[in-house]
């Protein structure tokens, strides 16, 4: 068997964007080959965390010796990054435009859309693709319900920038002038805090995750 733990944070205040991309990315692992678990600092968890192994410890304490005993650690979070220096198992990390620079790790996963290989080292594999996100009828917990969307210039775009939709981090009024030439715009506003787009979208659905919409 290979052992896996995934380190992650969540919380209102970062999101939970973290610990949804790495479960996702669990749900695909062959369980008759994979152990997993999930480690980190999570808060507010979603009820689905209860189908997998999760312990709660504060990053800035974690046990590196423990994560040590694993094959591989899978690590997404903005914070503490620093704790990967003193891990000697495999490093896979989900990053997105090499956020902070320079991170030790074995391989790197940015799904983000115009992420290219300039941004990280030369020593590092990497999957750089919207391409790569790992999406099916079998993922959790976004899932594709029956089959992939088609893209329809008539129909409706759902526009989602992760759970705590920071303004400072994406231009959203830029983003929904360019959808909304294809198509009507609802926009994914799970901590209520996007009002102001209100009146240049179809719908401004607040309060409500992507797996409650899907769902």
């Amino acid at each position: 068997m290979i052992n896996i733990a995934a380190v992650t944070v969540s919380s209102p205040e970062i999101g939970m964007g973290h610990l949804t991309r790495s479960v996702q990315l669990l749900s695909l692992l062959d369980e008759s080959i994979f152990n997993y678990e999930i480690i980190g600092e999570n808060y507010s968890l979603p009820s689905w965390i209860n189908n997998f192994k999760h312990t709660f410890t504060k990053l800035n304490n974690i046990d590196i010796s423990s994560l040590n005993k694993f094959d591989i650690v899978i690590f997404d979070s903005y914070i503490h990054r620093d704790i990967l220096e003193n891990i000697t198992s495999k490093i896979i990390l989900i990053d997105d435009f090499n956020h902070l620079g320079s991170t030790k790790a074995d391989i790197v996963i940015d799904y983000n859309y115009g992420s290219s290989e300039d941004l990280y080292p030369e020593d590092v594999d990497l999957l750089l693709s919207p391409d790569y996100f790992p999406i099916s009828e079998n993922t959790f917990p976004e899932y594709y319900k029956d089959s992939p969307s088609k893209f329809d210039k008539d129909g409706e775009i759902l526009l989602s920038f992760g759970g705590v939709s920071d303004k400072k981090l994406i231009d959203i009024k830029e983003q929904i002038q360019f959808y909304e030439k294809f198509g009507d715009i609802i926009l994914m506003d799970p901590l209520g805090k996007l009002n102001e787009f209100k009146p240049y979208v179809k719908n401004l659905i607040q309060y409500q995750s992507l797996s409650d919409v899907f769902s």
